[in-house]
């Protein structure tokens, strides 16, 4: 998803809609932003409600609730796995 936002005088940058839905933000919600040379990328900082762990040579989504885990919740989980070994990766080529 691409979007665009715009900074007021104060630094402020007011996120889109279709930004604060994607990442399930609400007011109070804490979000993490690194920056790797010109490009900025916005997470939620809170733990997603289920991650990916290898298992038996497998990926497998682990959910610490009981019961229905969301399409979102599994492709938040895809996504910050695939964060954070870029993030290694990146880390390690320095």
């Amino acid at each position: 998803m691409k979007v665009t936002a715009t900074m007021d005088s104060d630094g402020r940058i007011k996120l889109p809609r279709k930004v604060k839905e994607r990442l399930k933000l609400q007011p109070g919600s804490r979000v993490s932003l690194s920056i790797e040379d010109a490009t900025a990328h916005l997470n939620r900082a809170e733990p997603p409600l289920a991650k990916l762990e290898m298992r038996d040579g497998r990926w497998v989504i682990v959910s610490p609730q009981t019961g229905f885990i969301s399409d979102d919740d599994v492709i938040s989980a895809i996504q910050t796995d695939r964060d954070e070994r870029e993030d290694r990766i990146l880390r390690h080529s320095s």
